[in-house]
């Protein structure tokens, strides 16, 4: 069966996830606020979300795949999930921890999340960074973000307090990341 093969699975899932096989009624799918300014706090909102968003199946034996990020990117997911680990080269990688499944370096995803976070919205996208990374390697992770992500890259101004980052509003964080 052709189905065995990456590229193959790959595109079936494409379909699979499509908005034509989609049950949401497309009506729901557009912003929907009184005047559509999204200029209430971020905190305000529902987002969409995904959970292991690199995995190409199940969360103990399936593969991780950057492609997985785009596919959340284009379906509307504006937050998402990256499980950061020290890689054995020094690089960190992303991959579901003390599992078979695959690994893939966090650079590529950041690329790949940086090639289509707005794509589909404007709307910010939030990274969900679960680390599980040495210093030296999550020092290497936030030089990837400001390397990749360059001026899309939000970074809060200090003393900037979480409450503070919160009470900024989707429009107000429009192409960041």
């Amino acid at each position: 069966s052709t189905l065995h093969s990456g590229l193959d699975t790959f595109g079936l899932q494409a379909m699979l996830l499509s908005r034509e096989n989609e049950l949401l009624d497309p009506r729901h799918a557009a912003v929907c606020e009184a005047g559509g300014h999204m200029d209430h706090p971020l905190a305000d909102y529902f987002i969409a979300t995904s959970h292991n968003s690199y995995l190409t199946g199940d969360q103990f034996r399936s593969n991780s795949d950057v492609r997985m990020y785009e596919v959340q990117l284009l379906m509307g997911c504006r937050c998402l999930e990256i499980d950061c680990w020290d890689g054995a080269d020094g690089e960190p990688t992303v991959y579901h921890g003390m599992t078979f499944t695959s690994k893939i370096k966090f650079r590529d995803v950041i690329i790949s999340i940086e090639r289509f976070a707005f794509v589909s919205s404007a709307y910010p996208v939030i990274l969900s960074l679960e680390m599980h990374c040495s210093l030296p390697q999550q020092e290497k992770i936030a030089a990837i973000l400001r390397e990749v992500l360059g001026e899309r890259l939000h970074l809060p101004r200090p003393p900037a307090a979480a409450a503070d980052a919160a009470a900024e509003s989707p429009h107000a964080l429009r192409h960041k990341v």
